[in-house]
């Protein structure tokens, strides 16, 4: 995305239009005190007073979307700009000239578009789905920092603090306030994510770039050691949830009751083997490339998004869910941007190649994935749930693989076209991925 500036959003002439009609609603809607007629909302603001009618509605709504189009879904907040409209508009009315009041307001939203789409908050959270092992106390990949919750005021806030701030380390997070004391208990793990977004997306955006940096971590693992990960088709804790531990519910039979029972969620277990494998220079390399991509990459950006889909998909325990979750992950990294290339086809074309160099293996896995995507179409089209765990776990086993091959056998720096010519091409036979591509 482009990075906003006064000089740039100028140019858009369509919100120029959008503010203007806002500006002169709200102006038009001005009241000196609250109407008695109250067939109309109000809207008061430091003593300021506005009829909200439909005229004023509408301006307000085609405002709000067109800076949520320009900022993007990150970085636009509805409730946040409408916010922010509504403000700026009284700061401005002391003037008594129209003209020169629109102008004002014109130039105060932009300078406020400007700064919310570079905006970076720290986020702060529970950490379920990690344990540190051994004697690691801290790890980093990319924006992301996981430390020892009693290591917070140290790691966070270092001595801006001093003792206004005490921490516990107990089940679940809270907050409280005691004699100019801020008090916060947190889980034996925490979170530290540096996020670019609308302080109203803080959350959701923090959680899918922890979800990218859990299944990097994933497929960047040896394979042969994932007995310190989750398993395929295990259920991974929500990385800000608590989980359950105990079984919910009472399951009924002809000769039976069952009264539930305990599961031992499936953490992360990071020692210093997975600690030294984020400290190597080409994970690092590949870690800055997916959070931080490059204008004219968009696999790196493809690949992101992937990652992240494929944390959803073992986030979740109906078995529908986790099949989409997983196959949206394949169309990230794999779908054409040529709208006529036929999907299934190009899609289970494409991941056979970058999973096996013999053609025999190639026809395999083409016709099995072909066949999955059958399972796919009807659970989208037709909103079949017929779908089994060996199936959910197939895609899962398929998807992480296309992701581990893509990131050590290709460059993720490159741009996506180039990237499909080289499946295309290898697809005639050839091993991927091949010189010339």
């Amino acid at each position: 995305m482009t990075k906003l500036t006064v000089s740039n959003l100028k140019s858009h002439v369509e919100l120029k239009k959008k503010i203007d009609s806002f500006f002169l609603t709200a102006k038009n809607n001005r009241c000196s005190e609250i109407p008695k007629d109250r067939s109309f909302r109000v809207r008061a603001i430091n003593s300021q007073i506005f009829r909200i009618d439909e005229n004023t509605q509408i301006a307000q709504e085609e405002l709000v979307t067109k800076c949520v189009a320009l900022l993007g879904s990150k970085t636009g907040n509805e409730i946040e700009i409408e916010n922010l409209a509504w403000k700026v508009i009284t700061e401005v009315f002391e003037d008594k000239d129209i003209a020169k009041d629109r102008e004002i307001f014109y130039e105060k939203i932009l300078e406020s578009l400007v700064q919310k789409s570079e905006t970076t908050f720290g986020f702060i959270a529970p950490n379920y789905s990690i344990q540190l092992q051994q004697d690691v106390q801290y790890l980093r990949v990319g924006p992301i920092e996981v430390f020892l919750s009693k290591d917070l005021g140290k790691i966070v806030f270092g001595d801006k603090l001093g003792n206004k701030l005490k921490v516990s380390i107990g089940e679940e997070y809270a907050l409280a306030y005691y004699g100019g004391i801020v008090k916060i208990q947190l889980p034996l793990v925490s979170w530290l994510v540096k996020v670019r977004s609308a302080e109203g997306n803080l959350e959701e955006e923090a959680v899918w770039l922890i979800n990218i940096m859990l299944s990097l971590l994933r497929i960047s693992f040896p394979y042969e050691q994932y007995s310190s990960f989750p398993s395929t088709g295990e259920l991974e804790p929500n990385p800000l949830t608590k989980p359950y531990t105990s079984d919910q519910g009472i399951r009924l039979s002809i000769n039976s009751t069952y009264f539930g029972g305990f599961t031992n969620p499936k953490y992360y277990c990071i020692d210093k083997k997975v600690v030294a494998i984020t400290e190597e220079d080409e994970f690092r390399k590949n870690a800055n490339i997916i959070f931080n991509p490059r204008k004219d990459s968009d696999l790196s950006r493809r690949f992101a998004q992937g990652l992240g889909w494929l944390s959803r998909g073992r986030q979740t325990s109906d078995r529908a869910e986790r099949f989409l979750f997983f196959f949206t992950a394949i169309e990230a990294l794999l779908g054409s941007n040529d709208k006529s290339a036929p999907v299934i086809q190009t899609i289970a074309r494409h991941a056979s190649v970058v999973l096996k160099d013999d053609p025999k293996e190639r026809i395999r896995i083409f016709k099995r994935i072909r066949n999955l995507y059958t399972r796919r179409s009807s659970l989208v089209h037709e909103g079949s749930r017929n779908v089994s765990s060996s199936e959910a776990n197939s895609v899962q086993i398929i998807a992480e693989e296309l992701y581990r091959r893509v990131l050590n056998c290709y460059q993720l720096d490159q741009s996506f076209n180039l990237f499909q010519t080289s499946l295309s091409e290898a697809s005639h036979g050839l091993k991927w991925p091949f010189e010339s591509a």
